[in-house]
This record gives C-alpha cells, sequence and structure tokens, in this order.
C-alpha cells in the first residue's frame, strides 16, 4: 500500500471518527435517563429496540437501516425525517486488484409513511489493478456513480409478522471510466422480511437489473437474491449472517457471484448505529473479500 493511500485511509478513518464525536456524543446522565420508548409496529433485527420520538413529541417507528449486508430491510423512514447511512471506509480485495470508497453515503428523506426518497453517491473511490497487455500496474480515481432509490411500502409498516416493500431504482453515470461504465442503468428490488420470533427476522432480497451490454450493443437482465437472518441481543447488538448471489447475463459471458456475509450492528440512543462487516467470496468470479465499518444517524 503506497504512502498516499494510508494518508487517505487515515483521513478517512479520522473524518469518521469526527463524524461520531459530532454526533454520539452525550453526557452520561443523558444516556442513563434516556426513555426507552415501546416500539411500533413491526420489530425488525438491525432496528434499534427502541422507539424515537420526534420534535413535536410523536412517537416514530423503530430505528432501521439497510445497512450493514448487502440485504434491503422493508422498512420506511418516518414522514418528513432524515436520515444517513453511510461507510466510514469500504476495501475490497480483488484478485489482482483491489478498490476502496472512502465514505459512501446514502441520504434519505421521509416522504409519508409508505414512501421515502434515497440517494447514494461515493465522493471518493480508488480502483488499482494490472493491466496484462502492458503489463503495467493502473490506478484509477474520482467519484462513483449517483443511484436514486424510491421505496414503496406494501405491508407491514404499521406491524405484524411479514413486511415488504418495493425500490425501484435508476443509476446515473458520474464516475469515471474504469470505476463506471458510464452509461444508465436501473432495476427493482423487492424486500421481504419475515419475523420469525422476537430475536430472529429472515429478509430474503430479490432483484432484476437492466444493465447495458459490454458490447454496448444493448440491454440484458441481471438477477441477485440475498438470504439473510438477524439476530437481536442485548444492549441494542444485532448480528447478521447472509448468503448473496448474483447472475449477469452478459451475450458475450454470463457472470455468476457468491459471498457468504456476516455483520455486526451497534444501535445506540438518538437513532444512532455503528456496524462493522465482511463479505467471502465463493468462486473465482466474485472479489475474494470486502471489509467494512459504518455508521447510520436518523435526525
Amino acid at each position: 500500500m503506497s504512502a498516499a493511500h494510508c494518508c487517505r485511509l487515515v483521513l478517512g478513518i479520522a473524518l469518521a471518527i469526527a463524524i461520531l464525536d459530532a454526533t454520539a456524543t452525550a453526557t452520561a446522565s443523558e444516556l442513563a435517563s434516556a426513555e426507552e420508548m415501546p416500539t411500533e409496529g413491526l420489530t425488525t433485527a438491525g432496528a434499534t429496540p427502541l422507539a424515537g420520538v420526534g420534535t413535536d413529541g410523536t412517537p416514530l417507528r423503530a430505528f432501521c437501516t439497510d445497512r450493514p449486508t448487502k440485504a434491503n430491510l422493508p422498512c420506511i423512514l418516518d414522514e418528513g425525517h432524515w436520515q444517513v447511512e453511510s461507510d466510514a471506509v469500504n476495501y475490497t480485495f480483488e484478485r489482482g486488484a483491489h478498490a476502496v470508497l472512502f465514505t459512501n453515503p446514502t441520504v434519505k428523506y421521509g416522504l409519508t409513511g409508505d414512501a421515502d426518497l434515497e440517494v447514494n453517491w461515493t465522493p471518493y473511490e480508488e480502483v488499482h489493478g494490472y493491466d496484462t497487455e502492458r503489463r503495467q500496474e493502473i490506478t484509477r480515481y474520482g467519484v462513483g456513480d449517483l443511484v436514486l432509490r424510491a421505496k414503496l411500502g406494501l405491508l407491514g409498516q404499521d406491524g405484524g409478522w411479514a413486511a415488504a416493500t418495493l425500490i425501484p431504482y435508476v443509476k446515473v453515470p458520474t464516475a469515471p471510466t474504469i470505476i463506471g461504465n458510464g452509461v444508465w442503468e436501473g432495476g427493482l428490488i423487492v424486500p421481504v422480511l419475515f419475523k420469525l420470533n422476537d430475536q430472529l427476522c429472515l429478509t430474503l432480497d430479490p432483484e432484476v437489473d437492466a444493465l447495458k451490454n459490454s458490447d454496448r450493443g444493448g440491454r440484458h437482465a441481471a438477477v441477485a437474491q440475498v438470504v439473510n437472518l438477524g439476530w437481536s441481543l442485548p444492549h441494542g447488538v444485532t448480528v447478521f449472517g447472509e448468503i448473496w448471489s448474483y447472475v449477469n447475463i452478459d451475450p458475450a459471458g454470463t457472470v455468476t457471484q457468491y459471498s457468504g456475509d456476516v455483520a455486526l450492528a451497534w444501535g445506540l440512543p438518538r437513532d444512532f448505529q455503528l456496524d462493522v462487516g465482511a463479505n467471502i467470496g465463493l468462486n473465482r468470479q466474485t472479489p475474494a473479500a470486502q471489509v467494512y465499518a459504518g455508521v447510520s444517524q436518523r435526525f
């Protein structure tokens, strides 16, 4: 790892620590006096087991994020509220290459009780690889693609043993070549959660994408599926395990990927969450490993 790369990594971690200090600092007396209100609606693994209170005193749904795993949860942000979910740092190890994201924020806004809008964008990303034709190492850096999503409630937002949403999305090609492919793409995700008991939740997260052919001659489909199990523990801790699969049916050649993922989230008072995780590639077409740490905050 180069000195410049190390400096950027340290700066990214320092930025994350600064964010934590600015958003999560509270005195011991404030924490001790934080009122634990009963959760309303469906309690999902991965949601802090405390319901928040809005500025007008009305109760909010349990704090819930789409972090830390690949699975999306079918929870929708409360109307009129903002939420930020972001990697502090994200490092992917590829065979012969690696990539680093220095923060990767998703900003959400609650439109109604059954719909929110979401924007995701990486302000700085580095991709390192090897050019086999020129026999030299290459490095590309810049911003990532912009992703616009909406989360629309189908069922279960007000309680029950199951919940589901629709997440249509579009990718705007803002990333430079190598980091992105320079074309508009989109798809649909349909997360479905089953509450097995007060501690365990099973989430299925099917996805279908419309992608540009690698020869730029048309479009093709790609499909993904996540099977995720979340286990809620005391003190706001949730442990996740999941299996992820992805099949990109490009006419030039189908790419099939699999990973086994583990993660841990720690929900704190004031609608704040810390998380860490690792995704392990299970075949040669999947990046060997991805490790990350992140933060989430509802306002």
